[in-house]
């Protein structure tokens, strides 16, 4: 792209387009993961164990990576924003006026869980919970998809210098190894925890799930 005037539609639509992916993982990361694994693993996971692992586990390796997605978007639309108005001042142009960054990221909520379901049953509805635990990865691989995409609009600016554009796709990349690390990490811990919860109490097959709606 040529740089020979300041044109503040095309820094507004790439910094529009990172703050897009990060509603994006935003909803995938918090919103859906609420809804869509710790919501329903209550209605399938009723023991110690499913507290602990949830309470000690994931919602605290999910609170750092959440945290650490705001910190890092935040970062890169502050450098974009600094991009446009150097632009904006080096070729005289009109001022420009920075976007602003808002997190969107919900706290995971895992008081839900229970050590026995309503009924007294005690255990895990194995197969369920298996499902729920992939719903999980499926939501981290969208929310890495949604991570390429603040990348290429990083890249396909036009306006953020080569090494400013290297550094700010590299931090981009660091979140990328770190929810790639998170969702191994909670993957391995997920099914450990199903596998001891069933030695302990047994597969209840649908037990747990029935008791919620008596």
């Amino acid at each position: 792209m040529s740089m020979t005037g300041f044109d503040p539609q095309v820094v507004n639509q790439a910094i529009g387009g990172v703050k897009n992916a990060y509603s994006k993982m935003a909803q995938d990361l918090s919103t859906d993961v609420q809804n869509q694994f710790v919501n329903t693993m209550e209605q399938v996971w009723c023991s110690p164990e499913g507290i602990e692992f949830m309470q000690n586990k994931f919602q605290p390796v999910m609170k750092n990576l959440n945290t650490s997605i705001d910190q890092t978007f935040e970062s890169v639309v502050n450098s974009m924003n600094s991009a446009g108005q150097a632009w904006a001042q080096t070729t005289g142009g009109a001022e420009y006026s920075p976007q602003t960054f808002e997190s969107t990221m919900q706290n995971i909520d895992v008081s839900g869980m229970r050590n026995a379901a309503p009924d007294g049953t005690v255990g895990i509805d194995k197969e369920l919970a298996q499902q729920y635990a992939q719903k999980f990865q499926a939501l981290i691989t969208q929310a890495i998809d949604a991570l390429t995409e603040a990348r290429n609009s990083v890249t396909n600016s036009g306006f953020v210098g080569g090494e400013q554009e290297a550094n700010l796709n590299n931090s981009l990349e660091t979140i990328k190894t770190n929810m790639q690390n998170s969702a191994s990490q909670l993957s391995t811990e997920v099914a450990n925890y199903i596998n001891k919860t069933v030695e302990n109490y047994s597969d209840t097959e649908g037990k747990i799930s029935a008791a919620f709606t008596l």
